[in-house]
């Protein structure tokens, strides 16, 4: 369905293709000398498809769900994005949304901003008080721009002046906003820029026209006579768009702002964000996770070995000598049964494994699958509580991007030598989960071991997590949030007695005393799962960042650059070499963020994977207890996005710097200050701590301390880098004790 409702508002005979201007008689006050402007216009042409976005008016009234019609010489990606992601939508964005309006003529920028307005009219149905709205209102950035806009044959594209709103701070979701341009906004030239013609009609306070339930016209104000269909059509397309805008209007008035003031006003409503990852909403993917049973087969990784043995064979030789791997009584394995969500699609690799895709609905989703156990890797303690009443706390490990659940093997002697558990599972595209599709070239079988590529070693031969197919990462991303949520439903039905197995040693759990604890994607992932899981207690989050799209944006790894730009490259939005060619990649540049096709691949993909994006949970994360360990320089999850997380949960603030780390002239060093000030009882505050690289020999850190982006599992190299590790490791152990 198009949007006939919308295309029957207005046509061009009443407001733009008419020789004179109607004689409509106007509310005293309004309208006055609001003549079709031969000067500087805000511009508004629903007749013509010119309204500024995003917009109700894009809405489907019967379904509520987004209903954007074709644009010009539209490619089938896009198509298929529009129609197959973007139409499914029950709103629009919340974090860093794109708002657009064009304008008639140049204008000046620095007039633009502090003559906008943004605020929140209801959330759901529930109206928020007008007057109490001005109290809150929402900054926003004014950026210029540019857009290319098509005759009615699709043909002479043309530029037009367009400036890009963004709000300063997340929107909440399911929630109608209201935004106005005031009068003073200017052109380029100095002169204010006015309404449009048809936005002189309706920004009145009373209606120039009324119709019945039938389309009757019973009230009208102006020379259109409804006995003429031509005429009756603009008469109902009149009314439509009064109503359509009525709300927004009369909240504005209430806020105070004076109806002849504003040249523009407009409403959206933000689609559903947190709901599908909370346990606490009936029916959603999340409060389904938390009727997962125990884990099942609890048994040996290795039937003939112990914890430490396990660790000696896993790690890299001599680990042993310096971790504390006697303090891991046994690695186990166990199976998860967590229900998938996301809707298999089609493998370019003849015979292969069908490759998951986005959620059936992007809200209500059906369950596809929830039998196949997914793997659970788990390490014990060799303390006392695992042979107890009531169990050991238990540690849920979040892994890095193109990493795997193996890769707790690294911290787990850790995490055993101050009492704890741990359990890691692959997110989806991740280890045992990784979907081949290429089996040529570099991704042919080899001699082995092993015998075929490997997802950590030859990424492009499997399904990326991460991809130009918008719907299926937004859902790579929430099906693995709610695996972890099953996961830790699995724990607590555990116990201190559900899942002792056949191993040797016992695994008993706590479940009162679940944490968590992520690199990296582990702690983004931990981001989205501790805001909203009420069980998990306390996380650590390394490295995290918040802002998909940031995080792509700004990251100075090639491997996830180039598995994101190859993928655009395939879809026909990107044009220029992939990583294949070599040094000639595309990728290995800047140019490709400035296309014109990334430009809103970018903008369209905030939207989308806002329900996926940890920035909307961070209202939510605030009140849980947390720390977050920032690497200065950090070249994968750039600090800026970092940072963005500190602030959006009320940690850092131009008055409120972050917390420094400590030197570690030892190892293992004492616990940072930062990290232990505020220790009470109860726990410890929130923090944010950030560790910069200090060179040997200097002042105050003679040894050095060297940290990078796989830090906390992985040390640098040379002494000053195994010391950085322990620091990190020291801290987010610490922080963990104090608050589990």
């Amino acid at each position: 369905m198009q949007n006939k409702w919308l295309a029957t508002f207005l046509v061009s005979g009443l407001l733009v293709g008419a020789t004179g201007c109607p004689d409509v008689q106007v509310d005293p006050g309004e309208g006055v000398n609001d003549t079709p402007a031969s000067g500087p216009v805000v511009e508004f042409d629903p007749s013509n498809r010119i309204i500024p976005f995003p917009n109700n008016l894009l809405l489907d009234r019967t379904t509520g769900k987004v209903n954007l019609p074709a644009s010009c010489n539209e490619s089938p990606a896009s198509m298929a994005t529009r129609v197959g992601v973007l139409n499914k939508l029950d709103g629009f964005g919340t974090f860093e949304t794109v708002m657009t309006v064009t304008f008639n003529e140049a204008v000046d920028i620095s007039t633009v901003a502090g003559n906008v307005s943004l605020f929140k009219r209801a959330t759901g149905t529930a109206e928020v008080d007008p007057t109490a709205a001005t109290t809150m209102p929402i900054p926003v950035v004014a950026i210029p721009s540019m857009t290319a806009r098509f005759d009615a044959e699709c043909m002479n594209p043309a530029m037009v002046v367009q400036v890009i709103l963004v709000p300063t701070r997340p929107l909440e979701q399911k929630s109608t906003y209201v935004v106005a341009l005031k009068s003073g906004i200017k052109s380029a030239m100095g002169t204010e820029f006015g309404p449009s013609f048809t936005w002189s009609l309706i920004r009145q306070e009373a209606p120039l026209v009324e119709t019945d339930a039938m389309g009757n016209v019973i009230s009208d104000r102006t020379p259109l006579d409804p006995s003429i269909p031509e005429d009756l059509a603009s008469l109902q397309g009149i009314d439509l768009l009064w109503k359509a805008h009525a709300k927004a209007l009369t909240f504005l008035r209430g806020t105070g702002l004076m109806t002849e003031n504003v040249v523009l006003a407009w409403e959206f409503t933000t689609q559903t964000v947190t709901d599908p990852l909370d346990p606490m909403v009936a029916g959603s993917p999340a409060a389904q996770a938390a009727t997962t049973p125990a884990l099942a087969g609890v048994a040996r990784a290795n039937p003939g070995a112990n914890g430490q043995q396990f660790l000696s064979a896993a790690l890299p030789a001599g680990s042993c000598t310096v971790l504390p791997c006697a303090a891991v009584a046994e690695v186990l394995v166990g199976g998860l049964l967590a229900k998938q969500f996301q809707v298999p699609g089609p493998n370019p690799l003849a015979g292969g494994t069908m490759i998951p895709g986005q959620w059936s609905d992007p809200v209500a989703p059906m369950v596809v699958a929830g039998t196949a156990p997914l793997g659970v890797l788990i390490t014990t303690t060799t303390n006392a509580c695992n042979s107890g009443a009531t169990g050991c706390p238990t540690v849920v490990f979040g892994h890095g991007l193109g990493s795997s659940r193996s890769t707790l093997a690294a911290i787990a002697s850790q995490f055993a030598s101050v009492g704890y558990n741990a359990v890691a599972i692959d997110f989806q595209a991740h280890g045992s989960r990784a979907i081949r599709v290429s089996n040529t070239g570099a991704c042919a079988d080899m001699a082995g071991p092993p015998a075929s590529p490997t997802p950590t070693l030859t990424p492009q031969c499997y399904a990326p997590f991460l991809s130009g197919n918008l719907g299926a990462t937004r859902d790579n991303i929430r099906q693995s949030a709610v695996d972890l949520h099953s996961l830790v439903a699995a724990l607590k039905a555990c116990g201190p007695s559900g899942c002792i197995g056949t191993a040797p040693g016992a695994f008993r759990v706590d479940p009162t005393r679940i944490l968590y604890a992520g690199i990296s994607l582990g702690g983004i992932m931990g981001s989205l799962v501790t805001s909203t899981n009420p069980d998990i207690k306390a996380a650590v989050l390394n490295v995290p960042g918040v802002g998909w799209v940031d995080i792509l944006e700004n990251t100075q790894s090639n491997a996830i650059k180039c598995s994101l730009v190859d993928g655009l490259i395939d879809a026909g939005i990107l044009t220029g070499d992939k990583s294949s060619a070599g040094a000639s990649a595309l990728c290995l540049t800047e140019a490709w963020k400035t296309q014109p096709g990334y430009r809103q691949f970018s903008a369209i993909g905030r939207w989308i994977l806002d329900p996926a994006d940890p920035a909307n949970f961070t209202r939510r994360l605030a009140a849980k207890r947390f720390l977050i360990q920032e690497v200065v320089g950090d070249l994968v999850v750039a600090n800026v996005t970092t940072r963005n997380e500190g602030a959006l949960t009320g940690l850092l603030s131009a008055t409120m710097p972050p917390l420094m780390a400590d030197c570690a002239s030892a190892s293992p060093p004492p616990p940072s200050a930062a990290i232990t000030a505020g220790a009470t009882a109860a726990g410890t505050p929130n923090k944010y701590v950030q560790y910069t690289t200090t060179a040997p020999g200097t002042v105050g850190c003679t040894p050095g301390n060297t940290f990078t982006h796989s830090s906390l599992l992985a040390p640098a190299a040379g002494t000053e880098g195994a010391l950085g590790t322990a620091r990190l490791q020291t801290d987010a152990l610490t922080f963990l004790s104090l608050n589990d």
